[in-house]
């Protein structure tokens, strides 16, 4: 008899018994001499290529569709409401499809898993429900990541399979509990900001048109406002008082539906526990408090690229002006939208929930979708000045210990990483004396720290920790090398700052509508999808980066990028202005 152990949580491991770790997850902890040598292997992971998540992307999508009308019930029966699916969509659509990714990886480790013909058993410890329900949809993540979290959906997976024996343990696993303490608002800066947001909220009661955390420069955001005759709104959360979560509410109501799978009915059996308590046990206050404040009563229009994905109170008071006839209008945010493939869940809840949406530059044939400028930029002016700066920036990404798309994504971070270092060796003393690698500043927040395993492959090389501001880095830089599809790439390339993509098409798979563009910044040098590639790359032009970067074909590749995830747009306050007041409700 083996023992699977699912998380890193080491009193969950059974002592002085034969281990199978599900996977080198569990692992990213460091282990004692005595647990070196303990009787344990790791199952090995399952690689999907682009094709297989595809395929798992749609499924959990077409479940999404259908699990999204039962929850409208549900929530509706709890609340006594009759709200339409789009009211709840608004608010719970990103968590709901986030939710059933990461349970549907979970799901699909187990059910996949070679475990031989050796028998197996795995240990239950007892986690407090209480404990690993998010306080709201935008923690969800982070919760996803927790050891708790995992065990208790990993418990639930197992009662299921036939391979696999639960037993119940009466002892206590030391469980550290999602605890994200929230900023006391004592600082005179915040204080300020507070002050701020109650003045502007005031003075908006009558905005016709809500401008809030648009992700656009300040002075464009005041701009824009002011063109529609209002004032932005700086957001302020509603003030109530926390309820305890609690699960005979939440039991009182039977989920309504019927699985049609074994994940789904998985899915069903827990989905009431996990719903997060900004739409259960706060919702009915925070609809009181938002009725009760100085907000707009009956904007026309409402405008935000951050808002809908960091704020559940602003999500509900979104869905309750859309009931009333408001338009809502969101703005990318972000990269990798428009390119990565499968998409994003949070590019299709965008483009889902929105009455019109704005992207950067690309299009994907819906006439609710508008190809407008790239916020960011709007305002700005590029610094090409690379006068004195003889650095390379190495701009990396994180990863997390625990899948948050609905496929195994443990290989494929380990993958990147190694692809990293490999590039890092195939470069000159010279070259790599002048690196500078630039780590996000979430590398050690859900995995194991960058910091550490940089530090340990190369002693001597400059890491940035991620803490300060990235323009600050590449103050010193003289190329930049962008490692993913985001944002970092988009700000560089639109800035006119040398620039280098590097992807792995097994690790950051773009979709085939911009193969074009792709392929033309193949050509021209600037995207590589090898270390090899890319280290040449550096070799031949670092002695003379203007000359290669203001050659023809490459001034020509970065023009095509930048029309189609950094595009520019004649006066863009005007445009986003004219784009805003035509929108109306789908």
């Amino acid at each position: 008899m083996r023992y699977l152990v699912t998380t890193h949580e080491k009193s969950t491991w059974p002592v002085n018994l034969p281990i199978t770790f599900l996977n080198k997850g569990c692992l990213s902890v460091p282990l004692s001499e005595s647990e070196i040598v303990r009787d344990y292997h790791v199952l090995e992971p399952q690689t999907d290529g682009v094709g297989a998540r595809i395929e798992k992307h749609e499924y959990v999508t077409e479940l999404y569709a259908s699990l999204l009308n039962d929850l409208t019930k549900y929530l509706n029966s709890v609340h006594s409401t009759t709200h339409a699916k789009r009211y709840w969509e608004i608010g719970l659509g990103l968590w709901l499809s986030s939710f059933l990714d990461a349970t549907f990886e979970r799901w699909g480790s187990i059910a996949n898993a070679d475990f031989g013909s050796e028998e197996y058993a795995t240990r239950q410890f007892l986690v407090n429900a209480a404990e690993i329900c998010p306080p709201v949809s935008t923690q969800f993540v982070s919760y996803s990541q927790n050891s708790a979290w995992n065990h208790f959906v990993f418990s639930n997976i197992c009662d299921t399979h036939p391979r696999v024996k639960t037993e119940l343990d009466p002892g206590m696993a030391n469980w550290n509990y999602p605890n994200l303490i929230k900023p006391n608002g004592q600082t005179k800066s915040a204080v300020l900001k507070k002050l701020v947001r109650q003045f502007t909220q005031k003075i908006g009661r009558m905005n016709k048109y809500v401008i809030a955390s648009t992700y656009l420069p300040r002075r464009s955001e005041f701009r824009l406002a002011t063109g529609l005759f209002s004032m932005p709104v700086f957001w302020q959360e509603t003030k109530i008082n926390d309820e305890l979560f609690n699960l005979d509410l939440r039991n009182s109501i039977t989920f309504p539906g019927s699985p049609g799978s074994q994940f789904e009915e998985v899915v069903r059996k827990i989905i009431r526990q996990q719903i997060p308590k900004s739409f259960v046990e706060n919702y009915r206050s925070t609809v009181h408090a938002l009725n009760k404040s100085d907000l707009p009563r009956s904007p026309r229009a409402i405008f935000t690229s951050n808002l809908h994905a960091s704020s559940d109170s602003f999500t509900i008071w979104a869905a309750e002006k859309h009931n009333g006839g408001s338009a809502f209008v969101i703005g990318q945010h972000g990269g990798l939208y428009g390119q990565g493939n499968p998409p994003t869940r949070i590019e299709l809840h965008e483009i889902g929930v929105a009455d019109k949406y704005l992207t950067w530059g690309w299009t994907n044939g819906n006439e609710h979708v508008v190809a407008g400028p790239a916020l960011i930029n709007v305002g700005k002016q590029s610094n090409p000045n690379r006068a004195n700066r003889d650095r390379i920036l190495l701009v990396t990404d994180c990863t997390f210990r625990y899948s948050r798309r609905p496929w195994s994504t443990g290989a494929l971070y380990s993958q990147y990483l190694d692809n990293l270092f490999r590039f890092v060796d195939l470069l000159s003393k010279s070259e790599r004396d002048a690196l500078i690698v630039r780590l996000h500043h979430d590398h050690d927040k859900d995995d194991k720290s960058h910091l550490d395993q940089w530090r340990d492959r190369f002693p001597n090389i400059e890491i940035d920790p991620g803490k300060r501001h990235l323009d600050l880095v590449r103050a010193e830089s003289r190329i930049d090398i962008c490692t993913t599809i985001g944002t970092s790439e988009i700000e560089s390339m639109s800035n006119d700052r040398p620039t280098l993509i590097y992807l792995d098409p097994a690790t950051h798979p773009f979709r085939q509508s911009v193969q074009h563009v792709f392929t033309v910044c193949a050509v021209a040098g600037i995207l590589h999808y090898s270390p090899e590639s890319l280290a040449r790359q550096i070799s031949e032009v670092w002695e003379d980066i203007d000359f290669w970067w203001n050659r023809e074909d490459v001034k020509f590749a970065r023009d095509l990028y930048c029309s189609n995830f950094a595009q520019e747009v004649p006066s863009p306050i005007q445009f986003l202005r004219n784009e805003i007041k035509t929108a109306t409700c789908r």
